[in-house]
C-alpha cells in the first residue's frame, strides 16, 4: 500500500469568473493555474494525483493529458462529495490522502511537504492547514476551545458576528488517515444548499474523541484562491514577481524589474539583462549574456548566447548566437538566423534561413527563403512569395550581394556571389559569380566576352539596327546629324550624342531646353531616356558633338556609368575632330560596379 494518495477538486465551473473556459484552465504567467498546483504536489505521492473534474472536463483532459489519474464528478454536490467520487479509484490503496484545490496555484511544494510530514508523525484522522489573515477570503472560520484546540470550523455565510472577527482561516486544505475518511464521507450531512462539506468531517472528528491538528501556513499568501478575476489578477501579480526573484538569484539582471514579464516556462542563461518593458511568453529560451529589450517580446522561441535584440517581436523563431536584431523587427513563425546574423530595424523574417554572417538590411522582408552564408541584403529588399494563390521560395547563395529596394521575384535563386543592382526586379534566376540589374533585371555581359546584353522588348520600329563594330567616324557623324537637328532658334548650348547599345541600337539625342526657366536636359541623357526605355541595359560608346569638343558634363557621366562604365566616349566638334575616352576615365571618381550596387565610396549598402 502507498503511503499518500493526493486528490485535487477541479470539478466546479467557477461561475464568479463569468467565463466559458473552466476556472482551474485560465492561465497565470503563462500556463493554467491548475499545473502550478501540480508542479507543488509533484513527488508526494508514489502514484498520479487524482483531478475530480466535471465542467469543462474534456478540456481539461486536453490540457493536462495523462498527468493525473481523472475522476468525473457529474453533479457538483459539494467537497465532500467530490472526494467520495475517488473513493473507487483510491481505497485500500494509500495510508492517507492529501485533499486540495485546483485554484490555489500559490502554494507551495515545501508547504505541502509540511503538511504531509506533520500528518505522519501525530495518530489523527484530520491534520489540515490555517491562515492568519486580516481579509477572511471567503474562508470558513477556524473555532478553538479554551485550551486552543480545534473543535471546528464554521463557513462565513453561516458565521455570527463574533466568529467573523476569527482571523484563524481554512483554506481547505486537509490531509486525512485514509480508512477514516472513506468511511465517514458517506456520514456527512446535507447542508442547506443540498451539498456535502469536507469542513463538516471537523466536527465528527472532534465528536468522536479525536484531535484534529492544524498548521498554520508562514505566508498567507499562498492560500490565496481564484474565485474571479479580481483574485486572477492578484494571484497572477504575485507569481510573477517569485519568478522575478528566482531569476534574479540565478544571475539574470533585470532593470527595473516590475516593468519585466517573463512567463513561468521561461528558462534563460547567467549574465543575460532584460531591459524594461520586455515580455518573455511561452516555450521561450534564452542563453547567456544576452541583451534583451526595452521594448521587447518573445514568444515561443529559442535565442542562443551572445545576442542583442532590442524593441523587436519574436514569435515562433530560432536565433543562434552572436545574432543582433532590431529594432523594430519582426521574426515571425520558422524564421532562423544563424550564427552572426545582423538584421536591421523595421525588417521581417518569416519561415525562411538566413545562413551566418548574412547582413540584412533595414525595411526589408524575407519570407519562404533560403539564404546562404555571408550574404548582404539591402534595404528595401523584398521577397515577393505570394502569387495570389500560392506561396513561392527563393534562394540567395553564399556570398552574394543584393543591393537595395530590391524585388525577388519567386519562384527564383541567385547563385553564389552574384550581384544584384539596386533597385532590381529579378524575375529569372541568376547565375553564380555575375552581375544583374534593371528592370527585369538582366545579367552583365563580362568584359570582352563577346556576348550581348539579353532584352525581353522587341526592336523598336522608330530605331535602326547596326552592327555592333560601328565606327567612331560612324557614330560622329550620327551626332553632328543629331545636333542639327536640334532646336537652333532657341538653344544655347547646341548638343547633339549618338548612342550605341551592346545590343546594336543606335539612339540619337539633341539639347531640350526650355529659356523661360532656365530648364536643358542634356544630349546625352535624351539618347540614354531612349534607350532605357526601349529596354536597353548595356551602352558601348557615345559620341557628342559641341562648339569646341567637350566632353559629356558630371550629371551625364554619371547616368552613363550606371549602364557602360567601361564604354568609349567620343568627344567631339562640328568638324568631326575628335578625341576618345573611357567613361571611367571621365568620372569625377574612380569607379568601381559595386557603384550600381551601393553608395559613391563603393561601400556596400545595407
Amino acid at each position: 500500500m502507498n503511503k499518500l494518495a493526493v486528490v485535487i477538486l477541479a470539478a466546479g465551473q467557477g461561475t464568479r469568473m463569468k467565463s466559458k473556459l473552466p476556472k482551474v484552465l485560465h492561465p497565470i504567467a503563462g500556463q493554467p493555474m491548475v499545473k502550478y498546483v501540480l508542479n507543488a504536489v509533484m513527488g508526494l505521492g508514489e502514484e498520479k494525483p487524482v483531478l475530480v473534474v466535471g465542467y469543462g472536463a474534456d478540456l481539461v483532459r486536453q490540457t493536462l493529458g495523462d498527468a493525473v489519474t481523472y475522476v468525473f464528478q457529474e453533479q457538483q454536490l459539494g467537497t465532500g462529495h467530490a472526494v467520495l467520487q475517488t473513493r473507487e479509484q483510491l481505497e485500500g490503496r494509500a495510508e492517507a490522502v492529501l485533499v486540495l484545490y485546483g485554484d490555489m496555484p500559490l502554494l507551495s511544494g515545501t508547504t505541502l511537504h509540511t503538511l504531509v510530514r506533520a500528518h505522519e508523525t501525530r495518530s489523527t484522522p484530520i491534520t489540515m492547514l490555517t491562515c492568519v489573515h486580516e481579509e477572511s477570503m471567503g474562508f470558513g472560520r477556524i473555532l478553538r476551545d479554551a485550551k486552543g484546540r480545534v473543535i471546528g470550523i464554521v463557513e462565513e455565510s453561516q458565521a455570527t458576528p463574533e466568529q467573523l472577527a476569527i482571523q484563524e482561516l481554512n483554506p481547505g486544505v486537509y490531509c486525512f488517515e485514509a480508512a477514516w475518511l472513506w468511511a465517514h464521507l458517506p456520514r456527512l450531512p446535507r447542508s442547506p444548499k443540498g451539498e456535502y462539506y469536507l469542513t463538516d468531517l471537523v466536527g465528527m472528528a472532534v465528536a468522536e474523541g479525536h484531535a484534529v491538528e492544524a498548521i498554520q501556513v508562514e505566508d498567507p499568501l499562498e492560500t490565496l484562491g481564484v474565485n474571479d478575476r479580481l483574485h486572477l489578477a492578484k494571484v497572477e501579480e504575485v507569481v510573477r514577481q517569485r519568478i522575478r526573484e528566482n531569476w534574479m538569484r540565478a544571475g539574470v539582471t533585470l532593470v527595473n524589474p516590475s516593468s519585466i514579464y517573463i512567463d513561468a516556462t521561461v528558462q534563460m542563461g547567467q549574465d543575460t539583462v532584460i531591459y524594461p518593458n520586455t515580455y518573455l511568453q511561452g516555450t521561450t529560451r534564452i542563453g547567456s549574456n544576452c541583451l534583451v529589450g526595452p521594448n521587447t517580446i518573445i514568444r515561443d522561441s529559442t535565442i542562443g548566447n551572445d545576442c542583442r535584440l532590442e524593441a523587436s517581436v519574436i514569435e515562433g523563431a530560432i536565433v543562434e548566437n552572436q545574432v543582433s536584431i532590431g529594432p523594430f523587427a519582426h521574426l515571425r513563425p520558422g524564421a532562423h538566423l544563424a550564427e552572426g546574423v545582423h538584421m536591421g530595424n523595421f525588417g521581417e523574417v518569416k519561415a525562411s534561413y538566413l545562413g551566418p554572417g548574412v547582413k540584412m538590411g533595414h525595411f526589408s522582408y524575407i519570407g519562404d527563403a533560403t539564404i546562404g552564408a555571408d550574404v548582404n541584403i539591402g534595404a528595401g529588399t523584398v521577397t515577393c512569395n505570394f502569387d495570389g494563390i500560392k506561396k513561392h521560395r527563393t534562394v540567395i547563395e553564399d556570398g552574394a550581394f543584393i543591393g537595395s529596394d530590391t524585388m525577388l521575384v519567386a519562384p527564383v535563386r541567385i547563385g553564389a556571389r552574384a550581384r544584384i543592382g539596386a533597385g532590381s526586379v529579378v524575375t529569372r534566376d541568376i547565375p553564380p559569380d555575375s552581375t544583374a540589374y534593371g528592370v527585369p533585371a538582366r545579367v552583365k555581359p563580362k568584359m570582352g566576352s563577346g556576348t550581348e546584353a539579353a532584352s525581353d522588348a522587341d526592336p523598336s520600329p522608330h530605331q535602326t539596327n547596326k552592327e555592333k563594330n560601328v565606327e567612331d567616324k560612324e557614330l560622329i557623324a550620327l551626332a553632328i546629324e543629331a545636333r542639327q537637328k536640334a532646336y537652333a532658334p532657341y538653344s544655347h548650348y547646341r548638343v547633339g550624342a549618338a548612342l550605341l547599345t551592346a545590343s546594336g541600337k543606335v539612339y540619337t539625342g539633341c539639347n531640350v531646353e526650355n529659356v523661360s526657366y532656365g530648364l536643358t536636359v542634356c544630349a546625352e541623357r535624351v539618347a540614354a531616356l531612349k534607350a532605357v526605355c526601349d529596354g536597353e541595359r548595356e551602352f558601348v560608346a557615345i559620341a557628342v558633338v559641341t562648339e569646341n569638343g567637350g566632353a559629356p558634363c558630371g550629371a551625364c557621366r554619371q547616368v552613363l556609368a550606371e549602364f557602360g562604365p567601361e564604354m568609349r566616349v567620343l568627344a567631339t566638334d562640328v568638324s568631326g575632330n575628335h578625341k576618345v575616352y573611357t567613361l571611367r576615365e571621365l568620372l569625377p571618381v574612380p569607379f568601381r560596379p559595386s557603384h550600381l550596387l551601393g553608395d559613391e565610396s563603393g561601400e556596400p549598402l545595407d
